[in-house]
């Protein structure tokens, strides 16, 4: 089987933890800061947006300037006029 896609973020007690890129549904930078939002949590990496996309893949896209969303995620897409 093939190997789920993984990152590790800094967790509580300066542990690490694993994070399944399935699981992220968007990133958001806040400066250095970047912000992954999952289907239960957010957690925070002292990584730029550009450096963490770049870790994520091409599942991912860029649709702002402090945003990337995670594709599988996204269901439908509103224009606003």
């Amino acid at each position: 089987p093939e190997e789920r896609k993984s990152l590790f973020v800094k967790g509580e007690h300066n542990g690490k933890v694993r994070i399944y890129l399935d699981n992220i549904s968007y990133a958001q930078s806040e400066g250095n800061y970047t912000y992954i939002q999952t289907d239960t949590r957010r957690y925070v990496l002292k990584k730029t947006l550009r450096h963490t996309l770049s870790e994520l893949g091409n599942r991912f896209v860029r649709v702002h300037n402090r945003y990337v969303v995670n594709l599988a995620k996204v269901h439908a897409v509103k224009y606003n006029s």
